[in-house]
């Protein structure tokens, strides 16, 4: 996710997911925010 050259999309096939959506799913499940809130907070930490 650190990598912004990588759509959530492209994160999600190359991750195994089979669509984005379940991928924000789980992803959200687990760290506890959208893929794209998480990328967000880290570019605002850089």
């Amino acid at each position: 996710m650190q990598d912004e050259m990588l759509s959530v999309a492209q994160v999600s096939k190359l991750t195994g997911f089979r669509t984005q959506e379940h991928f924000t799913k789980v992803f959200r499940r687990i760290v506890g925010v959208t893929p794209s809130k998480f990328r967000e907070r880290l570019t605002n930490k850089c």
